[in-house]
């Protein structure tokens, strides 16, 4: 399934459109705090719609900075210095690569943050038509960044179904 098929079907991933396009990167490149603020705030002021995400990036829309940020000064200081230099070219292929990435499917596990406003419950009941071999665990009063916000609770739940997967437990391997 293409990327614009995906958004036909669940119109807040539209932002990945965006993500996906090669104009994206120079733009997120040349803005990096202002992308990374964005992502990494707990309620997205809804970038997930059309277009709304390349506003942002461009500044034609201005972002509310007293909303909160996950990462402290430092943090969003580190993040902004690493892919000054590495660049965004590949992190965003991941979007560029989504036909080839549905076709290659194979068994997943979805976690989900149940304050995550690009993934609520619906489209996760709807993914089960598009994606068969999909698994769901919802984290329950977590948002989008469910590494930073809950990593115990993460390796717990990924280290649990793996071990349903191999008949193994992965958790003293991890």
């Amino acid at each position: 399934m293409s990327l614009e098929d995906v958004v036909r079907h669940y119109e807040d991933f539209a932002y990945q459109l965006y993500l996906s396009n090669d104009e994206s990167t120079a733009e997120i490149e040349s803005n990096l705090k202002q992308f990374f603020r964005l992502l990494f705030t707990p309620s997205a002021p809804g970038f997930s719609k059309k277009e709304l995400l390349r506003e942002y990036i461009r500044n034609d829309k201005q972002l509310d900075h007293s909303l909160p940020c996950l990462l402290n000064d430092d943090e969003l200081h580190y993040y902004v210095s690493q892919f000054e230099q590495a660049g965004m070219h590949g992190p965003l292929s991941y979007y560029r690569t989504s036909k080839i990435r549905y076709d290659e499917e194979r068994e997943l596990l979805l976690l989900w943050g149940t304050e995550d406003t690009t993934c609520a419950q619906f489209l996760v009941k709807k993914a089960y038509g598009q994606i068969p071999h999909m698994h769901d665990q919802p984290c329950q009063g977590k948002g989008h960044w469910l590494m930073i916000e809950s990593s115990d609770e993460v390796t717990n739940i990924v280290s649990e179904w793996l071990s349903t997967k191999n008949g193994k437990s992965t958790r003293q391997r991890l």
